[in-house]
């Protein structure tokens, strides 16, 4: 589900691109672009194979002002259609602005959405509607002319069986998944998120969390872990740190190494050693494992000298603390950007709730995610 956002840029436009094409502002043909789409952005593909839907701009003449835009589902079935600038058309990039109406549609032949743009801006009522067809919601967009912004706010917000229980920007509303299942619900004060909204982390079993908004901007909440317990936060996704700083902790790690093991050359060895290991929900540290090479001797001492490293700050996902498994080079470099030196060190977390690879949008994977930290 989409929910407005308090100002949102009031520039849309939708991006075409074609090979081989002139970037003047005239077309003798009519245009076909294969587009994958995952939900967040869409991505040209080489073939039809790979794509989500087909856009489709047919011929015009630079005398024309507008100029009719549909898109097409693979299923032959209607995704879009409105009609966009011509002064506006770059066909070696392939962007237009939309003006006018546009009309958005579900695969199952359903209307989705009615837009109304003007030279590529939303502008007065988008209606959004479900896939069976029935009410959705309806947003005002209304331009700041200082800011070039708009700003968004809800109107009306219909559930799925049909009540209205947001009117004039007064009441109750819900964000929904792709697939519509309600991911939180919560309050609406002058077509804006306002008070406290409630919400499940997908893919546990019973973890919930509240968030306090004012005017659409996050103030404060608190994540309920599977036994009720609270924990406040700030952050929605933190990973999990050494009190100390990265660096500073690689640095006595090294350190502690090359005093337990007194064997020359280890210096150079733990310049090209990687290793990964586990922070705890409680912040302990554990399960250290080779991730190249490493003798056994020197790899005994490593584990010595982990159990001995004070406690990181733990991952957290709505406040509740989450197991990570951290991979990290022992190396640590200085190099140049621009003007200034700065210090690297390469790294990656995975995070764990209850022993599930978690993603920081809150969904489950069936495989590890990286997150460079």
């Amino acid at each position: 589900m989409y929910f407005p956002t308090i100002i949102k840029r009031a520039f849309t436009t939708i991006g075409l691109v074609l090979l081989f094409v002139s970037s003047k502002a005239q077309s003798r043909d009519t245009l076909f672009y294969s587009f994958r789409d995952n939900g967040l952005y869409e991505t040209l593909v080489s073939s039809l194979d790979s794509a989500d839907f087909i856009r489709i701009i047919p011929p015009f003449r630079l005398a024309d002002d507008l100029v009719e835009v549909k898109e097409i589902y693979k299923n032959g079935k209607l995704k879009l259609t409105g009609t966009g600038l011509t002064s506006t058309a770059n066909l070696k990039w392939g962007t237009i602005n939309l003006n006018g109406y546009c009309i958005r549609y579900f695969q199952n032949g359903k209307r989705r959405s009615i837009t109304n743009y003007n030279n590529g801006q939303k502008q007065g009522l988008e209606y959004y509607y479900y896939p069976d067809g029935s009410p959705h919601q309806i947003v005002s967009y209304k331009l700041i002319p200082s800011t070039m912004l708009t700003m968004a706010t809800l109107q009306s917000f219909f559930t799925k069986d049909g009540k209205e229980i947001c009117t004039g920007g007064e009441g109750m509303a819900y964000e929904y998944d792709e697939n519509f299942r309600i991911l939180r619900q919560g309050h609406v004060h002058i077509g804006l998120m306002n008070g406290e909204w409630h919400g499940y982390i997908t893919g546990t079993d019973s973890a919930k969390y509240t968030m306090v908004y004012k005017n659409n901007t996050y103030v404060s909440g608190t994540g309920y872990d599977t036994l009720g317990k609270a924990h406040p936060f700030t952050e929605i996704s933190q990973y999990a740190v050494p009190v100390e700083g990265r660096f500073k902790f690689v640095e006595r790690f090294r350190k502690l190494v090359k005093q337990n093991y007194k064997q020359a050359g280890v210096g150079k060895m733990l310049d090209s050693s990687m290793i990964s290991f586990t922070i705890r929900e409680d912040g302990s540290l554990s399960d250290l494992e080779p991730l190249n090479a490493i003798s056994a001797d020197v790899l005994t001492t490593m584990k010595e000298v982990l159990a001995k490293c004070p406690k990181w700050k733990p991952a957290t996902f709505y406040g509740i603390p989450l197991r990570a498994t951290v991979g990290l080079s022992l190396h640590i470099q200085d190099e140049t950007r621009g003007r200034y030196w700065v210090r690297t060190n390469d790294g990656a977390q995975i995070l764990y709730y209850k022993g599930v690879p978690l993603d920081l949008l809150g969904n489950t994977t069936t495989k590890a995610v990286r997150w460079d930290f």
